[in-house]
């Protein structure tokens, strides 16, 4: 669940970087 974790976490960090991609 760890990985998944970073993985999701990383992915969450590039949409917020990006807002118009949270979309």
């Amino acid at each position: 669940f760890d990985r998944e974790w970073k993985k999701i976490k990383a992915f969450v960090s590039s949409k917020t970087r990006n807002p118009s991609l949270y979309c």
